[in-house]
């Protein structure tokens, strides 16, 4: 089934003051994104960006998708600890095919001139979660910081 391609993108910024009358009081900013990119035959590039001052936590998932399929890697930081976190999702894939599928993706998106900025596959949740069941697969991989990290 062949679809002609199109994007989306949404926005979301939520700036809050606390209460109180002090001048020195920072603002919480909270903003968070994503968008998809859609080409023919099913495929799909999916990116979302979260960041949160009060927390610290910054957060981009980007996922790409042929069809049913889809490899989906996600990265945190914690700007304040330095505690980093890579997470990714096999969607009706195994980890060990993610390797070939990133290469037909790219493969795909090249020949349909929606290739991606980055040589890195990507990340980011279906479309539509309740659409069939789907296999999915998680790995997550933290990296603490070494006292070197710190200030």
């Amino acid at each position: 089934m062949s679809s002609a391609g199109g994007s989306s993108y949404q926005s979301f910024t939520s700036i809050s003051y606390g209460a109180g009358g002090g001048g020195g009081a920072q603002p919480h900013v909270y903003q968070s994104s994503s968008s998809t990119q859609v080409g023919p035959n099913g495929l799909r590039e999916t990116r979302q960006t979260e960041k949160d001052s009060r927390s610290g936590v910054q957060k981009i998932q980007i996922g790409h998708h042929i069809g049913e399929r889809g490899h989906i890697i996600g990265k945190s930081k914690n700007v304040r600890t330095g505690d980093q976190e890579e997470t990714q999702e096999y969607v009706n894939i195994e980890e060990e095919q993610a390797p070939e599928f990133n290469q037909e993706w790219m493969q795909q998106a090249g020949s349909s001139g929606s290739a991606s900025r980055s040589r890195r596959p990507a990340a980011i949740m279906p479309s539509h979660p309740y659409d069939k069941p789907q296999h999915r697969h998680h790995h997550h991989h933290r990296h603490q910081p070494t006292d070197k990290d710190d200030q």
